[in-house]
């Protein structure tokens, strides 16, 4: 009877536990800034569909996801483009075009400008493109395309200051769209975050 009521009390505890409870973001590590969490709740976003997300979770609206169809009679080919669009928010560009790096779970995102990429004010960041045109079968272009659980790097300016965070999606060219998982924002100014951290 002693062996059986430990055994009872620890599943009863494990049916306890919440699926919330057991995918809480881990704490910061030593050395890492403390980071405000939010849960997207792998919304996505669809052709026609558009998702706003508050960041630091202050009221306003940081970042919209969005979708937007581009007709180029030059190339004769319409664009299906799917971007994010940033309200006061810094983005990661390249020196050479307006393409941001894809980040893996683990990788350092500096505040600083790195690797051929600088901190701007962007508007709009294309992430992929669905191309399609009179002839031929539709293709896809874009750094994110392929993405399956990768992080955008973000900056959100408050107060003259600059926190790092980062947010966490993966895209699904068949079924068009993009998943949004979550995003975190450094509650320390001036401190470097690390993706999905």
């Amino acid at each position: 009877m002693k062996k059986i009521v430990p055994f009872m009390l620890a599943c009863a505890w494990l049916a306890a536990c919440s699926d919330k409870d057991v995918n809480q973001p881990k704490p910061s590590k030593p050395g890492q800034p403390e980071m405000l969490y939010t849960d997207l709740k792998d919304k996505e976003v669809k052709k026609n569909g558009a998702v706003f997300i508050d960041v630091d979770q202050d009221g306003l609206k940081d970042l919209f996801f969005n979708t937007m169809l581009v007709g180029d009679a030059l190339n004769k080919l319409d664009k299906l483009q799917f971007f994010v669009l940033s309200l006061e928010n810094r983005h990661l560009l390249s020196s050479l075009d307006d393409r941001t790096p894809v980040y893996k779970k683990g990788d350092a995102i500096s505040l600083a400008n790195n690797n051929g990429y600088y901190w701007n004010h962007v508007l709009q960041l294309v992430l992929a493109q669905k191309n399609t045109g009179i002839a031929g079968p539709p293709y896809w272009i874009g750094d994110w395309k392929n993405a399956s659980h990768k992080f955008i790097a973000l900056q959100v300016d408050r107060g003259g200051k600059r926190y790092g965070g980062w947010i966490e999606i993966s895209f699904d060219t068949a079924n068009e769209k993009i998943i949004l998982y979550r995003c975190a924002i450094s509650k320390d100014a001036g401190k470097n975050v690390v993706a999905g951290q």
